[in-house]
């Protein structure tokens, strides 16, 4: 059963939503004017909760001035203007306030207003990682694994992703298992690198709860268990990640953790093969000859049927 090589998903510069950032600004006493605004930013009321901020920021006061610089970062309150945005959040950042240094690092790595600068991005997330802001200390360390605005290196970046997985972000978590397991940065090890997989997956990550499966598949880091590699793969398929819907599948047509079910199998195969999964799509060619031909044309019905549900689904 060939089901292909692990693989590591997609990396976007990582940011929680402004509501987590402004309540993370909220730590420690606050003035009355910052929490009235905190209030109305809660009930939804960002022209209100703009009102309340702006005397606070227009004096210095480094929480006020990031949530200010927040509202214009999302156009909440206020029309989006990042350079607004930006005037806001570096005088806060030059207080040591690490959230608006992270803010300013994504504004700079993706190029918000402004040209991208990588090397700009990785200077304010280090200065936020250093005062152990998880999401800075991820996005500093893809920064160091993909060689953009800092000097490539596999052991610094497998330092900062290490704290951060540590502090439960799962897109960190989940590249320390790749890393882990490809012996970059770090001494390989298949153990660790399933902890951190299901730390990932438990999470709700679709790829770790993928690749998961398929460490289960081959008893790699973990007893092999097909039952769970089963289950694991099957929240990764109906996630729509396409390696999960073709090595399910190949559960289903090998009859490993449940039933021989050839139709279901197909189904799945189909689905993978309709993201250009190459090696679904050599297995649909070789499971075709097995199965009536209305058959294959009823696990094409549900594979449809399973798509649009999936679209019109909340």
């Amino acid at each position: 059963m060939n089901l292909g090589p692990l693989q590591c998903a997609s990396r976007r510069p990582y940011r929680e939503p402004i509501a987590l950032l402004i309540l993370i600004c909220t730590a420690g006493s606050a003035l009355a004017g910052y929490r009235e605004g905190v209030a109305a930013y809660q009930r939804g009321d960002y022209a209100d909760a703009l009102a309340q901020w702006l005397p606070d920021a227009r004096r210095g006061e480094e929480r006020a001035q990031t949530a200010v610089g927040l509202l214009y970062y999302d156009g909440l309150g206020v029309e989006q203007d990042h350079t607004e945005a930006m005037n806001w959040l570096t005088p806060a950042a030059n207080k040591g306030n690490a959230t608006a240094q992270f803010t300013l690092g994504v504004i700079h790595e993706q190029g918000h207003g402004l040209e991208a600068d990588p090397a700009t991005a990785a200077r304010w997330y280090r200065m936020a990682a250093k005062q152990r802001h998880a999401r800075a200390q991820t996005n500093l360390g893809f920064l160091y694994l993909e060689g953009q605005g800092v000097e490539q290196d596999n052991e610094e970046a497998a330092l900062w992703l290490n704290r951060a997985a540590h502090q439960g972000i799962a897109q960190a978590q989940f590249t320390m298992a790749r890393l882990y397991l490809d012996g970059t940065g770090v001494k390989a090890n298949d153990e660790k690198a399933a902890h951190w997989l299901a730390a990932a997956a438990e999470q709700g990550l679709g790829p770790a709860q993928a690749d998961l499966g398929l460490l289960y598949i081959r008893g790699r880091g973990v007893k092999q268990n097909d039952a769970l590699a089963l289950q694991w793969l099957k929240r990764a398929a109906n996630k729509d990640i396409a390696r999960a819907q073709r090595m399910l599948g190949a559960l289903y047509e090998a009859g490993r953790g449940t039933e021989r079910d050839l139709h279901t199998a197909y189904m799945w195969y189909y689905l993978a093969h309709e993201q250009q999964d190459t090696l679904a799509g050599k297995r649909i060619k070789q499971l075709e000859p097995k199965i009536a031909h209305i058959d294959v044309l009823r696990a094409q019905e549900r594979a449809k049927k399973w798509r649009e549900d999936r679209q019109t689904s909340p």
